[in-house]
This record gives C-alpha cells, sequence and structure tokens, in this order.
C-alpha cells in the first residue's frame, strides 16, 4: 500500500494543537524548499530549450526521441552517469515483456507511471519493438491525473506491453506532451517496472503459488551517448545455475553495432549485437561457464550526430526463475 506525501492544502491532525502547528509549518518549509528546487530546475530547462529550433507535434516514435530533453552539456561525445531515479519530463524503460520464458515461465512487466504536477497530465508512449525499425510506428497518448488526484498511481499496468496492444520484448520511452501533442518540458513524471513470472514447478515444489520478478527503475532517455565511451554492468552471473541475457536500446536514427566483452571469474568471451534504428535488441550470452561476471558494451564509431543508447544485463536462477537486472553505465 503506497503512502502519499501531504500536500500544503492537506490538513495534519494531531491530538495536541502545538504539534500539529509545529509539523505543518515544517511541512511547509519542506514544501517550499521542493517547489524552488523544482522550478529552478525547469527554468533551467526552459531556458536551454530556447537554444534549439522550435519542437513539431509528436506524432510517430521517431519525432518523439527527436524531440529528447537535452542539456548544454549534450554536444558531440561525452560520457554521462545513469543518475538517479527522478522526476523530469521525460524516461525510459529499457526492457518490458509478454513473451514466454525458459523452463515454463512467461515474463510481463507491471508498471506505473507516475505524474508529480498539480494539474492532469498527458504522456506520449513510444514502443521501440525488438528487433524492428519503430521509427514510423504513432505514439500512444494516455492521460495521468494531477498529483493531489492520485497522479503518482495515474497509470498502473499488470501486462503492460498487452496493454499497449504489443507483446514479445520492447522498451518503452515515455514523455510529457502538451494538448497539441508537442513535448511538456514543465512535465514532472516518474515510472517503474516489475518483469515478473509466476514461479514454474521445480523438485519438491510441483505446484508453486507465488511469484518471482525482477525491477527496472526509469533511466534518463540519453543516459549513454557515442562510441568514444564504453557502458559497464557488473554483478551478473552464469554458471551451471544461472544465465544471462543483455539487451541494448538504440534510440538514433540508423542501425548501430555493439561489441559486448564478458569478464568472468571462471571464463571470458565476447560477441556481436546489431540493433536496427529506434529499437532495441536482447540476446542471450554465448554457452559458457563464466561464473560472477561483468560487461562492457562498447558501440562502433558512427557518422549519426545525436546517437544515443543504453542497455542492461539480467541474471536469472534457472532453478527458480528469480533474477536481477543491472543497467550500464559509465
Amino acid at each position: 500500500m503506497g503512502i502519499r506525501p501531504l500536500s500544503p492544502s492537506q490538513p495534519i491532525v494531531t491530538r495536541s494543537d502545538t504539534v500539529s502547528t509545529n509539523c505543518r509549518e515544517l511541512r511547509n518549509y519542506i514544501w517550499f524548499r521542493r517547489s524552488v528546487l523544482r522550478k529552478s530546475l525547469l527554468h533551467l530547462t526552459l531556458l536551454l530549450s530556447l537554444v534549439r529550433p522550435a519542437l513539431g507535434q509528436t506524432r510517430t516514435v521517431a519525432d518523439a526521441v527527436a524531440h529528447l530533453p537535452r542539456a548544454a552539456y549534450r554536444v558531440g561525445i561525452r560520457p554521462n552517469i545513469v543518475t538517479a531515479d527522478q522526476v523530469g519530463p521525460a524516461f525510459l524503460l529499457p526492457v518490458v515483456g509478454s513473451t514466454p520464458g525458459a523452463f515454463g515461465t512467461f515474463f510481463r512487466s507491471e508498471a506505473v507511471i507516475s505524474n508529480f504536477r498539480s494539474s492532469a497530465q498527458r504522456i506520449a508512449i513510444s514502443v521501440l519493438r525488438q528487433g524492428v525499425s519503430s521509427g514510423s510506428d504513432p505514439v500512444i497518448i494516455r492521460e495521468l491525473k494531477s498529483y493531489e488526484d492520485g497522479g503518482d498511481l495515474g497509470l498502473v499496468e499488470q501486462d503492460f506491453l498487452q496493454s499497449l496492444g504489443k507483446s514479445g520484448l520492447a522498451a518503452v520511452f515515455v514523455q510529457a506532451v502538451d494538448s497539441d501533442g508537442k513535448p511538456d518540458s514543465n512535465g514532472l513524471i516518474d515510472g517503474f517496472t516489475r518483469v515478473w513470472t509466476n514461479q514454474p514447478p521445480a523438485e519438491g515444489c510441483p505446484s508453486p503459488q507465488g511469484t518471482v520478478s525482477q525491477s527496472l527503475f526509469a533511466v534518463p532517455p540519453d543516459s549513454l551517448s557515442g562510441s568514444q565511451f564504453s557502458g559497464f554492468a557488473i554483478g551478473l552471473r552464469q554458471d551451471e545455475n544461472f544465465r544471462t541475457n543483455v539487451g541494448i536500446v538504440n534510440f538514433s536514427s540508423a542501425a548501430q553495432a555493439w561489441t559486448v566483452s564478458v569478464f568472468g571469474t571462471r571464463g571470458s568471451t565476447s560477441f556481436r549485437i546489431s540493433v536496427p534504428a529506434f529499437s532495441m535488441q536482447q540476446t542471450s550470452l554465448p554457452p559458457g561457464i563464466y561464473g560472477n561476471l561483468d560487461l562492457t558494451f562498447t558501440a562502433d564509431s558512427s557518422s549519426v550526430t545525436d546517437f544515443r543508447w543504453a542497455a542492461y544485463g539480467s541474471s536469472v536462477d534457472n532453478r527458480s526463475a528469480d533474477g536481477w537486472v543491472r543497467q550500464a553505465s559509465y
């Protein structure tokens, strides 16, 4: 059960008038500090937007990705750390699914998309399908309630990809838009997804009742960029009891290729992944015993001037289907 933070208009009821007054003053002070910080960030985003060409109406996935918010340092190729989960005008869910898995599993993605503004917020959802250039696909429009009206749980789906009329695997880019479908730099949205499956039968437990899952937080849509720097994902595993998959999201308007290097305590290897424009691709590691491992994602040189991408690794226990995800960062 979620607990929603109070807004200044909501009273605090206590048994002591003195305690109530002090709590109200502290609450209003915290709210004021948060408002100042948010307004400062929004003013900076608006100022930076003035140096860009006017944005057109968002109609397709390619339009939406072309209108990603850009920071002042987004010039050329530069390193960028994947930042902590936070609200903003856009975010990426690197992988969501509605697809059969190994050993009798079926993976679905539960998702929550939240609106932290005091007004309702329209969002444009772009689905970057696995192995398919999705730039010409239409975006999907949804509307979230205001924060005070329950917008922090504005969209909740048990099978998110299926609710969008899709299946298989995909990455999902979510962007705040205005009533005309144009990117809304004042958006304060956030998202979360849990890839889950019913626990498969196992020796000694032929009829399990629970689920197992992997959690993925939203990441900035420009979490990785260019080909000068590699992305790293540590803390994964492949051996007699665990398997590992890797995934890459390609935000650019051209197909791109990567070398994925595997460095493990019991073995190492490398392999290539090609990803179409405006798409994602997930694949398993080559067969082998690597033990505890880390991954290095190195993009080929590209002539695309605004080459943005994201990557992740996922390890799964073959016996229980339990697992974990590590998003790549510099």
